[in-house]
């Protein structure tokens, strides 16, 4: 069991993290995945199913498949969202992704809903391709200024002390920029021609233009389906979904709960009150050197950023932005629609699921007469944990180059610990 002095800190600073490892901590994979999918019917908006289906259109479904996946999400309404869009995951991501699938009943399909509201920079390195032990000769043609790159960086790296092993897929003054609305360059694509064959081949062709988060989710589903053969899996934006979504509502609906969270002062006040003014929206702010994130507040139909400062916006002009893809709906939004608007469980990480409850709460104790999914689901949504094998992390892409894949049967009846263990120093630093 785990130490009571380190539970005693968890107990302070992760108090439903705390709740969780002290009812599972010794549970069976295969007891404790089963509560991830035991969840009710709901009936999803139509301008989310619209939402949802465009956006799964762009990963190669067509209608029927669509239709397909949106009576799967209806009937077990649970989407994987602690994921950050990225094009290889890593032990901690891979993690998640073992424990929800253990839970996922034959032939359905796992849904990642990735966000792709954060910098390139973010700690899953979103503009980068993440590896554990494997040579640059699996990854880059020899000979090649992509090569050459990836060993200075490599040596720069062990100079300042870091140990992780990453090849940078964007150019620098990118570093910091919001992955959201990205299209891939000429230069992406002369670098995936500098790939090594196995790596294309596993890989989806960069197009310029192309949305470089569609192209990243493409490929990261590839890469998990090859470990997790005869695994159903779909990566996806979800901030373009939700994006999407508002905009519809923007443009067709008279009455709703979005439009009074946006343009009723009064709601506003309340949730600005409530929530202590969070972020709605992201944008890029241009620094001296490099675009730069910016978390975006909303009160009384005005954006207010922290570099990029105030400025009005009327309907017109938000539904314009988020179709050219300048503005990124925040977590907030993208949390209300999904999980209290349209009852779908999220599940997600350590630090998800004390946010979230800190929402469930805030949306509980507001009076605005909306019908809201507001009963509580923490314990049932923790997919956190690292997957360590023989002392060593596993990385999806070693194992996706050389061949290997993950039994699931050889982990269900392993207790929670197993995954939770390797994770809770990190927690408390």
């Amino acid at each position: 069991m785990l130490d009571k002095r380190i539970f005693s800190q968890l107990e302070i600073n992760h108090p439903m993290l705390a709740a969780v490892f002290k009812e599972h901590w010794q549970t069976p994979l295969d007891q404790y995945t089963a509560l991830l999918y035991d969840k009710d019917r709901v009936s999803i908006e139509p301008e989310l199913r619209d939402a949802f289906c465009s956006e799964w259109e762009c990963y190669g479904k067509n209608k029927k498949e669509t239709e397909q996946l949106l009576d799967e999400l209806e009937s077990t309404p649970v989407l994987q969202t602690s994921h950050h869009v990225t094009p290889t995951n890593g032990p901690t991501f891979l993690a998640y992704d073992l424990i929800s699938l253990a839970g996922l009943r034959e032939n359905k399909t796992y849904m990642v809903a990735a966000n792709s509201g954060v910098a390139f920079s973010n700690p899953a390195w979103s503009g980068a391709l993440s590896y554990g032990q494997l040579s640059l000769d699996w990854l880059l043609l020899k000979n090649t200024n992509a090569y050459r790159q990836a060993e200075k960086s490599a040596r720069d790296r062990s100079k300042d002390g870091q140990a992780d092993n990453r090849i940078s897929l964007i150019p620098a003054k990118m570093r910091d920029q919001l992955v959201f609305g990205t299209r891939i360059s000429d230069f992406q694509v002369s670098l995936f021609n500098q790939f090594a064959a196995g790596l294309k081949e596993i890989s989806i062709p960069m197009v310029t233009d192309q949305v470089y988060s569609i192209w990243a989710s493409g490929f990261c589903s590839r890469v998990q389906s090859a470990i997790f053969q005869g695994k159903h899996i779909l990566y996806f934006d979800v901030n373009r979904v939700i994006s999407r979504y508002i905009v519809h509502i923007l443009q067709s609906r008279t009455k709703h709960p979005l439009l009074e969270i946006l343009f009723s002062d009064r709601i506003n006040k309340k949730i600005n009150e409530k929530f202590e003014n969070p972020v709605f929206f992201q944008g890029n702010w241009e620094g001296k050197k490099s675009f730069k994130v910016d978390g975006l507040r909303w009160q009384f139909s005005r954006l207010i950023g922290e570099k990029s400062g105030i400025r009005e916006l009327g309907r017109q002009q938000l539904i314009e932005e988020l179709q050219q893809e300048t503005l990124c709906p925040g977590i907030f939004l993208q949390f209300f629609i999904l999980r209290f608007l349209n009852g779908i469980c999220c599940l997600g990480s350590f630090n998800q699921i004390e946010y979230m409850e800190s929402y469930r709460r805030g949306w509980s104790d507001l009076k605005t007469g909306w019908q809201l999914f507001t009963d509580p689901d923490y314990r049932e949504t923790l997919t956190t944990g690292r997957l360590i094998n023989k002392g060593k992390a596993v990385w999806p892409l070693d194992l996706a180059l050389k061949g290997d894949t993950i039994n699931l049967q050889q982990y269900l009846k392993m207790e929670m610990s197993y995954f939770w263990e390797p994770i809770v120093k990190q927690i408390l630093l």
